[in-house]
């Protein structure tokens, strides 16, 4: 973490040496001394990051020098402060605020030297002057290795008793079995150690996804009044509810009087390490105890975590057979141990084996907690911090992969790549961490992981090592403000946090105004603001706008060109704004109407080079889009997904448009003539979703060798829709097939279609998963 922080005010002082070089005069080569003098220090942070959690010196070092470097670029940032303003060019303004920084760039100096490890009673080695680029590189060549799941293996269940359960459990991510639901209603909520039965009747019904009905604010209600809401919307229907983790006896009884007995085969699932919440649960539950793995089924197991075990020798198998015996079946350590091993040279096992013999409990198994320590400590140092960081989300939360990765920015614990973006950098320590079982995922989303959770033990070894790394506040993220009182003092202290880099704002009622003196920011996610001010446009670190800007003023950020991702916006909104600078932005959303026009052209999205997604609502019936052809001039495009009509069929060389293209989504687009043939011809396609009333004619073909690379295709049928014809060798590599079949359309298609599993719906929505989305 503090070669990011270093390395990012190293960059910050060259780039103040060019950009404020008309002001600095006298001080230029102090400034320049001063970024030489920390930038030497930067090859002894490796060593130091690795080492500081077993020595409490070093940590102190680390600490300070981190300290010393959010200094420094506070000075800059004051003194950027000061150049904007127009009174500030007088003689004798300049004079004072030069002798200012020169002051405070002495006392830096001063402050490197008595933190140069020569003056320190430790010793580091030098890493040389190359940057994390191999780190990162290899990160990013695994992740791009990984494709598409239609479905997660649940660990640790053997015998048909788990595989039905783990069956049960798949209505997390809304399988459909047979073609209907068992359950018409689906629920799961995990409840934490600290909990109040209020929130957690809240959460069960919000998982349940149930409509509010108006005038109803589920944040009023007290227990007895969610109870009878709940039981009146579960009345009379089928539902299925696992209650994840309960901790005490109290908890479902507190909840049971909200759950009628319908008598259908309604089931309630509860999940508990104590033994006496299960016997006191009912007198009708039935309780079933999950087991240690057995010697073998361990030993599987470890071979799904660590796949170099096929090509090591006997004696090294013997090895890790031992390893895997003193885990005594927990799945927990053999998962872990997995992930360790799979990270390390063949010739370092031998010392991750003698290490963990010298903690062997006196049952002569594993401390699990020594194996969780030595699994952190073995990170690379990049990743330490950001694994650290997760034990600030509460316990059993689900935590949105993108809000993450914009906090690991925000903190600055991502540092740039050669060849790729932090955002691109910190996707690759996200599947690091998957990759050694320190993370696990939750959902994905168009094959990609979109959440994940942390198991407790891993929480509480991130929230036990963490305690004295994280002291600035760079990232607030605030929900439901309770008053107007509280507005008024948000509103106030929230201009004073110079320091932040991400605001999340889910309130319905702030002073937008306010924001703009926090010009540090790079996240923005700010609900319920009917207009941002022309101020927005003083926010030159920004990177991430997302909100719901609706109507028809203007949203001055023609000149943020560090922007990469923008959300929801109108479209009468996004034309009137230049993109000529918009030259970093890598997702588009947009939505709406224009008020006096009905065709959306893509001639507005042909400036930006970089876009990566692209989605585009359109709202009225009346209205299309135009051509496909000037996208392109996106040659980066990977995901598009287009709700409205098309003018024209999709154009025949939509291959050469769009070779890139990873995922596509067509919905409500009327083609009159079949897209199968044009669509096929992508290259790179890899998950096909065809809504409602995409196509209106009678008959699809897809050839023989058409769609080589697609994994995910759900199709939604129309009536007028007779027959759909496909070749032997269509289709070869598809891994998961939905179809939906409208009115009386009762379309043919291949067998081996049939036999392929559905793929989980809630994945492939046309709304991303984010927050309030």
């Amino acid at each position: 973490m503090v070669d990011a922080v270093v390395s990012f005010v190293v960059d910050r002082l060259g780039d103040f040496l060019i950009n404020e070089a008309v002001f600095l005069c006298r001080v230029k080569k102090e400034v320049k001394r001063l970024k030489e003098e920390l930038g030497s220090m930067q090859h002894l942070l490796k060593d130091a990051e690795e080492k500081q959690y077993g020595d409490p010196v070093i940590h102190k070092w680390v600490s300070d020098i981190k300290e010393l470097s959010y200094d420094i670029e506070d000075m800059l940032y004051v003194f950027r402060l000061k150049v904007r303003k127009p009174k500030w060019g007088c003689f004798p303004c300049v004079c004072s605020s030069l002798f200012d920084i020169g002051k405070q760039i002495e006392d830096f100096r001063k402050r490197i030297n008595d933190l140069s490890p020569s003056n320190q009673p430790f010793r580091l080695k030098d890493s040389g002057n190359s940057p994390p680029g191999e780190v990162i590189s290899k990160l990013r060549d695994l992740r791009r290795s990984v494709s598409f799941a239609v479905e997660e293996n649940v660990v640790g269940f053997v015998d048909e008793a788990h595989k039905l359960l783990a069956k049960l459990l798949a209505f997390r991510s809304f399988h459909l079995w047979n073609g209907r639901r068992k359950f018409e209603n689906r629920a799961w909520v995990a409840v934490s150690q600290e909990y109040t039965t209020r929130d957690l009747l809240t959460r069960i019904f919000k998982s349940f996804e149930f409509k509010v009905e108006n005038n109803e604010d589920l944040e009023k209600m007290n227990e007895e009044d969610l109870k009878r809401r709940l039981h009146k919307s579960l009345q009379g229907y089928s539902y299925l509810l696992v209650i994840d983790d309960v901790w005490d006896k109290e908890s479902w009884w507190m909840l049971k009087t909200a759950f009628p007995d319908n008598k259908n085969g309604s089931r309630v699932i509860i999940t508990t390490r104590n033994e006496e919440v299960a016997k006191s649960s009912d007198e009708n539950t039935h309780s079933h105890h999950l087991r240690n793995l057995r010697e073998e089924e361990s030993w599987q197991l470890f071979c799904q975590k660590n796949s170099q075990i096929v090509n090591v020798d006997e004696e090294l198998k013997r090895l890790c057979r031992e390893m895997v015996q003193k885990c005594n079946g927990l799945p927990l350590a053999i998962i872990v141990l997995g992930g360790l091993l799979s990270n390390k040279k063949q010739q370092e096992w031998h010392r991750v084996r003698d290490h963990l013999w010298r903690h062997l409990k006196a049952a002569n198994s594993i401390e699990i907690n020594s194996l969780l320590v030595l699994s952190f400590n073995s990170l690379p140092y990049q990743l330490k911090p950001c694994f650290l960081y997760l034990g600030l989300f509460p316990e059993d939360s689900e935590i949105i992969i993108e809000k993450l990765i914009y906090l690991w920015v925000a903190e600055g614990f991502i540092s740039e790549g050669e060849d790729c973006i932090m955002e691109e950098v910190a996707k690759d320590y996200i599947n690091e961490l998957i990759n050694r079982s320190l993370i696990q995922v939750e959902r994905r989303y168009w094959g990609r992981t979109a959440t994940c959770r942390v198991h407790d033990l891993l929480r509480d070894l991130a929230i036990d090592m963490a305690k004295k790394t994280f002291s600035y506040l760079r990232v607030l993220d605030i929900g439901i403000v309770p008053s107007r009182k509280h507005h008024k003092i948000f509103d106030k202290e929230i201009a004073k946090l110079i320091h932040l880099k991400y605001l999340g704002w889910y309130t319905t009622r702030i002073d937008a105004s306010l924001i703009y003196n926090l010009q540090r920011l790079q996240t923005l996610v700010i609900y319920g603001v009917a207009k941002l001010s022309t101020e927005i446009s003083r926010l030159q670190e920004l990177r991430h706008l997302i909100g719901v800007f609706y109507g028809n003023w203007r949203l001055l950020i023609d000149n943020l060109t560090k922007l990469q991702t923008l959300r929801h916006v109108s479209l009468s909104i996004w034309a009137q704004i230049k993109t000529e600078k918009l030259v970093n932005l890598r997702g588009l959303w947009l939505v709406g109407s224009y008020s006096k026009q009905e065709v959306f052209c893509f001639d507005s999205i042909a400036n930006l080079k970089s876009l990566r997604i692209l989605v585009v609502r359109l709202t009225l019936d009346d209205m299309y889009f135009s051509s496909l052809q000037p996208l392109s001039h996106c040659g980066h495009l990977m995901d598009l997904r287009l709700k409205g009509k098309l003018s024209e069929k999709v154009p025949e060389d939509i291959h050469q448009v769009l070779p890139n293209l990873e995922c596509l989504t067509l919905e409500r687009s009327y083609l009159q003539d079949d897209p199968m043939p044009m669509l096929e011809k992508l290259p790179k396609l890899t998950v096909l979703k065809l809504g409602g009333g995409f196509y209106k004619g009678k008959k699809m073909m897809s050839s023989a060798n058409g769609f080589l690379w697609l994994e995910i295709l759900l199709l939604v049928v129309a009536e007028e829709t007779e027959e759909w014809q496909v070749e032997d060798g269509a289709f070869s590599k598809l891994k998961g097939f939905y179809i939906e079949q409208s009115g009386n359309s009762n379309l043919n298609y291949p067998k081996r279609l049939r036999s392929l599993p559905s793929p989980d719906l809630h994945e492939f929505q046309l709304s991303p998963y984010f927050p309030l989305d």
